[in-house]
Order: C-alpha cells, then sequence, then structure tokens
C-alpha cells in the first residue's frame, strides 16, 4: 500500500469541498461548469471520482477539475468528442485549457447523456468488435 506523502492534503470528500480547496483563479469557473452540467442533467449525482468533482446518471459521465494554469472538462467519451470535431476546432482541446461556450457544452453535454441512455447500465466499449475477438491458439 502506498503511503500517502506527508504534505499532500486528503482527497475532497465531495464537490463543494474540492471547489472551495482549488486556486482562487479557478473557483469561478468550476463553478460555472458545474452549474451547466446541473442544468444540462438535473438527475444526475455529484459525485468524487479519481479525486475529481464528476457527475454520475447511471455511471459517470462527465469530470472535472482544476490547476493553477487552466481547468479541465472530460466527457468519458472519445467518440463524443469526435463526433463534434468541427465544432472544437477554434478551441485548443489538446491541454483541456479550452474556455467553451455554455452553447457548446450544454450540447456536448447532451451527446454525452446520450451515450449513457443508448448503452444503459453496461460498461461502455467503443470498440466491441475487438474485444470480442477470439485469442490466437499457440502452437
Amino acid at each position: 500500500m502506498k503511503r500517502r506523502a506527508e504534505n499532500r492534503p486528503p482527497p475532497a470528500a465531495n464537490i463543494d469541498d474540492y471547489v472551495a480547496r482549488a486556486p482562487a483563479a479557478a473557483r469561478t469557473s468550476l463553478e460555472t461548469l458545474r452549474k451547466q452540467i446541473r442544468d444540462a442533467a438535473p438527475g444526475a449525482i455529484e459525485v468524487i471520482s479519481y479525486q475529481a468533482p464528476a457527475f454520475r446518471a447511471e455511471r459517470v459521465f462527465v469530470s472535472f477539475w482544476a490547476t493553477e494554469g487552466h481547468c479541465s472538462f472530460c466527457l468519458m467519451n472519445p467518440d463524443v468528442l469526435e463526433s463534434h470535431k468541427s465544432a472544437l476546432t477554434r478551441y485548443n482541446t489538446a491541454h483541456h485549457g479550452a474556455k467553451l461556450p455554455t452553447v457548446l457544452v450544454k450540447k456536448l453535454l447532451r451527446a454525452r447523456l446520450a451515450v449513457n441512455r443508448t448503452h444503459g447500465a453496461r460498461p461502455y466499449r467503443a470498440t466491441p468488435a475487438i474485444a470480442k475477438t477470439p485469442r490466437k491458439k499457440r502452437p
């Protein structure tokens, strides 16, 4: 079992705790993003997943966090980002530092929630054909 570094605080207990601990410059952005997610998915449950704020609707579908230099927004599904690639070309999404307009955030969230509804409670697999490919037998 790994020991926690002596100077590292314990993980946040909830999203309010996480936002309170975030860098001051990021708090407004985190609260705005949190409100946008709540508006797009009113029934979603707020959780901390992998030490980051996240929302769950059948499964965790979106996560966000802040560092000293930027805020990140993760849809937990590369297919949603790929399907909205043309709308995202204006933004630097490689480093998760893009300032996305509210309309685009809501559009991405609706698309991500649609994936949740389509796949139900079973685990998401981006390439099910690969997962079902039988292994080659060794000679």
